[in-house]
């Protein structure tokens, strides 16, 4: 018997390990060779970044490059939302409004599922620039703004 797409990935998810070359946690952005997509995007040579429709493809052309793993998990979660926010063939500027505010909490919790990890990188990485650069490496670098 031939299980179907969605509960493949359903099983995906629910018994899954993080991505052995990286770490990714996200069982959404979990391929079936055990990695995650960006780095079997990387083993294929192809770009680890895409564009994402915040508020979903149907209700707008804007898009944001981002990484191919968060793209997959925002995707997904965008697939959970109320038909109305998918789809809004009216463009009803108040489901337009809840639209914008889904999507940042959207991205606002996959921020959150990582904020310790992506804390830790940051600290490591400033911690390397001080040892190569200097103690107030940001000095050296052109203004932000």
């Amino acid at each position: 018997m031939s299980l179907s797409p969605a509960l493949q990935r359903e099983l995906r998810r629910k018994h899954h390990d993080p991505c052995p070359r990286c770490g990714e946690p996200n069982p959404a952005a979990i391929t079936k060779a055990g990695i995650c997509y960006a780095c079997d995007l990387l083993a294929r040579g192809r770009n680890q970044t895409e564009q994402h429709h915040p508020i979903g493809r149907k209700n707008g052309t804007e898009t944001l490059t981002m990484p191919a793993n968060m793209h997959r998990a925002l995707s997904e979660a965008q697939a959970t939302w109320p038909e109305p926010l998918r789809t809004n063939p009216e463009h009803d500027p108040l489901i337009c409004i809840a639209q914008v505010i889904r999507a940042v909490a959207d991205f606002s919790a996959w921020l959150a599922a990582r904020g310790e990890r992506i804390s830790d990188w940051l600290l490591a990485l400033s911690l390397w620039l001080r040892e190569r650069i200097g103690l107030h490496w940001w000095m050296e670098m052109a203004p932000l703004w």
